[in-house]
């Protein structure tokens, strides 16, 4: 990317296929507009190492570009998926929750390595279920508890069902309780500060620019 910035008077960022943002090189550099652009521009190594803040990580794989998800292409990393219009979640809050539901859905929960991790932590070798759910909630980044009584009434029965070996039934009630544009629709290219960007953070008279 370093290189990229310094030959480069346009830029153009793909995922999976698809552009999702593109523009003069010195204002993506400076102001990336996509979550995906952000979190390639956070690679980049700096010279101060305490200019690390807000600096995104992406979790997941790579989808297989000749089976890529539907909607936005990113959605199963972004850590700015758009949540339900029902319920007003911290945005950490609602990728956890997000992440959760693609790790049922792909088959990537892990139980096993959480309960590995757990009996390694504890010593003792008992891995009661209220620790085990816990341990569930850290993996996916949830908290505790969340301070909405029905998502969190949800997510604790979800999180039951896939302890006990329901995956499918879990990812489904996650599905049908939390869906997002993101995951549904294909986001359209818009013009934000001069540049062409395909996110559904810029739809819509309340977009995020």
């Amino acid at each position: 990317m370093s290189v990229v910035h310094q030959l480069c008077d346009r830029v153009v960022v793909m995922y999976v296929g698809e552009a999702v943002e593109h523009g003069r090189t010195s204002d993506l550099f400076e102001d990336p507009k996509h979550p995906y652009t952000k979190a390639l521009l956070d690679t980049v190594p700096r010279p101060d190492p305490h200019d690390r803040n807000e600096m995104v990580e992406l979790t997941g794989d790579v989808p297989d570009p000749s089976s890529p998800p539907s909607g936005c292409r990113f959605h199963t990393r972004c850590p700015k998926i758009i949540p339900p219009e029902d319920y007003s979640l911290a945005q950490a809050t609602w990728a956890g929750i997000f992440a959760l539901r693609i790790a049922l859905r792909d088959g990537e929960f892990g139980l096993e390595s959480i309960r590995e991790r757990l009996a390694d932590e504890r010593g003792d070798g008992s891995i009661p279920e209220t620790a085990l759910r816990e341990a569930v909630r850290r993996e996916y980044g949830i908290p505790p508890t969340i301070d909405h009584e029905r998502v969190e009434g949800t997510v604790s029965s979800v999180i039951g069902r896939a302890i006990d070996g329901d995956e499918d039934a879990a990812a489904e009630t996650l599905y049908e309780a939390f869906p997002t544009v993101c995951e549904t629709d294909n986001p359209d290219q818009r013009t934000v500060d001069g540049r062409a960007v395909a996110c559904h953070l810029y739809d819509g008279p309340n977009a995020d620019r």
